[in-house]
C-alpha cells in the first residue's frame, strides 16, 4: 500500500511520542529505512512493524481533526 505524507514528518513523530506508540529510536530507525528504501516515512512506520496500518491512521486522523 502506497502512503501520502498527510502530516510533516516531524510532526507525525512528536504526535506517535507524545502518544506513547513508539519509542524515539524506533523512529529513528523507520527515517532512515525510509530514506534508504524510497519510501515515506509512513510506510516505513508500518513496514518495519512498529504501528499497524490502522493505528497510524487513526494517530493521523485525530491529529487532522478527521
Amino acid at each position: 500500500m502506497a502512503y501520502a505524507s498527510v502530516l510533516p514528518t516531524d510532526q507525525l513523530t512528536a504526535l506517535i511520542l507524545q502518544s506513547g506508540l513508539a519509542k524515539p529510536q524506533d523512529l529513528e530507525v523507520a527515517k532512515t529505512f525510509a530514506a534508504n528504501n524510497q519510501m515515506s516515512f509512513e510506510q516505513a512506520i508500518v513496514e518495519k512493524n512498529i504501528l499497524t496500518d490502522e493505528v497510524l491512521g487513526a494517530t493521523m486522523a485525530r491529529a487532522l481533526g478527521i
